[in-house]
């Protein structure tokens, strides 16, 4: 971190030196090229009372912004605009630093590289393990170049490397509603590079493109991991693989039809040839497994007549698992026949879409349209098919007033369900998500408003329910619903205010079977709550801004506050509910010293509070018969964070061309 912010000093004072002597104009000028844009240097204090944060929320994806701080977003044009270069720095030295160079000539050339890291803490607070949690860097680079007016060729290549640590678990499920427990960190080191080349035909009666893509993927720990005679468990760790896909795709317009259709076609193959392992662990050789996939699609725009538009689409993907006669795969499972063909099975993915949007007047538009969507799997898989239908309409009374409404209903139906009659009669338990046929209606609605020339309003709300029908899993319906608004005012040209609310409800209903075993197995959904067990969350969020010239051209104030605060409820004896608000308020005050240097400084206040049963529970576990216990490791995917409130004094200096 030490050297980064060295590096990112010595890169702000190199940068400044000539910009100090700059004269009055509002740009830089270099020659031929003229640089516009900004620097900003700075940095972030902490208060120290109170200090603790506990880097729980507040840093899950991005680290809180103290200490040395700095930004930069700077482009270099030559005088007739057709030479460009451009660079852009957020935060260098940070866990979310980004940088982005470009540079090019319109209609020739365009280049690109760019460097970005990200983190996402898992948790920071275990008995056992703490500051859970993997880094992703970035690095990619691209760019075309126009051979003549009409094609082009492009390239671009991505790497990603992620590190660190996810909590995991060797028990398949837990002795009570908290005992998911974290008995291991799974080793997090993979590397992913996607290679993309490919070329452009295009000309005014349609375009054509093809493209290769290389992927692969590198664990760079091993593949397995194993607790034999403690869990007699062993865990797979992802394989490392390959892929490659070809594509070709193109748009062909039709003026005498009044129409432009476009289409791709991808054809890919996949290989994977790490080391399988059976049940007792004991090595069976290379894999050699291996896949292709065949997608399709192809779309159209038709338009008869000025009032009249139709759309039509249909996509189709093929997965072609050609694994069930590999016979070191065969062994891994030991003769279980049903288990193999459950995890290793083809299927074929379909959608039609149809729509036709009318506009009846220039007050009236109305949309309608139909959507099928299946899915064919073999293996004894079972089949899906969801029908949709939907309706919408868009009215304008007035020329301060939009009003929009859509409304679908959708039905889901298949076959080979899996039921907890063939779970006890030996079928393996697999992940069937589409389980279960279904009945869905969904509503929007949302109105914009304009009655006097400094204030926009939009009110919007949303509904939508959910029968599931013959679910093996005890599913029986989920539903929500959603509403909202929002404003904002410009009383004078000083002033800019904005307010908004968004509420939302959800809501599910599952059997409940408290005391049913599964092939001598505690079921998986259990509850005391009487024969039905549902859940309820509520999420309220208030949004607030306000822009404020204090001194036209020389003195800014700006500030906004969101606060966001949510509900579960588990309708669960043994499970209290759960409470959490979140609050961000931040106030910056700019001064312009002149046309180029100003000066900002701003207060930060963050706010994190949760249900303290929960945390108390988190920390110390509980045991089955409901009691506190001391050996509780629950602390697993954002599961917890502790309470924490901050306080953040920043300052910049700003230059701007």
């Amino acid at each position: 971190m030490k050297i980064k912010r060295a590096i990112l000093a010595f890169f702000l004072g190199v940068m400044l030196i000539p910009l100090t002597c700059v004269g009055g104009s509002a740009e830089l000028t270099l020659g031929n090229y003229t640089m516009t844009g900004y620097l900003q240097a700075g940095g972030g204090w902490l208060s120290p009372n109170p200090r603790f944060m506990n880097r729980t929320y507040f840093t899950q994806y991005v680290p809180f912004p103290e200490g040395a701080l700095g930004y930069a977003d700077l482009t270099v044009k030559s005088k007739d605009g057709l030479e460009y270069a451009k660079f852009w720095m957020y935060q260098p030295g940070l866990t979310d630093q980004d940088y982005l160079l470009q540079a090019g000539k319109l209609g020739l050339f365009h280049v690109q590289i760019e460097f970005d890291e990200m983190q996402h803490l898992y948790c920071t607070l275990n008995p056992f393990n703490n500051n859970i949690g993997i880094h992703i860097y970035r690095i990619r680079a691209s760019g075309w170049v126009n051979l003549t007016p009409d094609i082009l060729l492009f390239a671009e290549n991505q790497f990603l490397r992620r590190t660190g640590s996810q909590a995991a678990s060797y028990v398949s499920g837990p002795s009570n509603p908290y005992n998911f427990r974290a008995e291991y960190l799974r080793p997090v080191d993979y590397k992913q590079n996607d290679l993309r080349v490919g070329g452009e035909y295009d000309r005014p009666g349609g375009q054509f493109r093809v493209a290769y893509h290389h992927s692969t993927f590198d664990n760079g720990n091993q593949t397995i991991l194993g607790r034999p005679g403690v869990f007699n468990t062993i865990v797979s760790l992802p394989p490392s693989n390959v892929a490659n896909y070809v594509t070709a795709e193109g748009a062909i317009n039709m003026p005498q039809y009044k129409t432009r259709v476009t289409g791709s076609l991808t054809y890919g193959w996949l290989n994977q040839n790490d080391t399988i392992y059976d049940r007792e662990y004991n090595d069976r050789g290379l894999a050699g497994l291996g896949a292709t996939t065949l997608a399709a699609y192809i779309s159209g725009l038709t338009r008869p007549n000025k009032q009249l538009a139709l759309r039509y689409s249909y996509r189709a993907y093929n997965y072609e698992n050609n694994n069930t006669a590999n016979q070191v795969l065969r062994e891994a499972y030991e003769g279980d026949e049903a288990l193999m063909q459950a995890e290793q099975y083809s299927y074929l993915r379909q959608t039609v879409n149809l729509n036709a949007d009318y506009k009846v007047n220039p007050m009236m538009a109305v949309n309608v349209g139909y959507a099928w969507h299946g899915v064919s799997r073999t293996n004894g898989q079972g089949n899906t098919s969801t029908n949709t239908a939907k309706v919408g309409v868009r009215l304008c009374p007035t020329n301060w007033m939009n009003l929009m409404a859509n409304y679908s209903y959708s039905a889901r139906k298949g076959s080979n369900y899996l039921t907890y009659d063939q779970l006890e009669e030996g079928i393996p338990l697999t992940y069937k998500f589409y389980s279960g046929s279904n009945t869905r209606n969904t509503f929007r609605l949302i109105a914009e408003v304009y009655p006097v020339k400094n204030i926009t309003a939009s009110v919007n709300c949303s509904f939508y329910s959910t029968s599931y029908h013959n679910s093996g899993f005890g599913l029986l319906s989920d539903g929500g619903w959603s509403a909202g608004a929002d404003v904002s005012w410009r009383p004078t040209d000083r002033v800019a205010l904005s307010l908004g609310y968004d509420h939302q409800y959800i809501k599910t209903r599952t059997e409940s079977i408290d005391g049913t075993q599964i092939a001598g197995e505690e079921a998986l959904i259990t509850g005391d709550a009487g024969y039905m067990l549902w859940t309820s969350d509520t999420y309220d969020t208030i949004f607030f801004r306000g822009d404020f010239k204090v001194i036209p051209k020389k003195l800014d104030f700006t500030t906004r506050t969101n606060f966001s605060f949510s509900n579960s409820r588990f309708h669960n004896e043994g499970i209290p509910n759960l409470h959490e608000n979140i609050l961000d308020c931040r106030s910056f005050l700019t001064y312009n010293v002149n046309e180029h240097w100003a000066c900002k400084v701003g207060y930060i206040f963050q706010y994190f509070n949760l249900t303290q049963q929960f945390q108390r529970i988190y920390t110390t576990g509980l045991r089955t018969d409901g009691t506190l216990q001391n050996d509780q490791r629950f602390n697993t995917l954002d599961g917890y964070y502790q309470n924490a409130t901050a306080h953040l004094v920043q300052g910049f200096l700003v230059y701007k061309f």
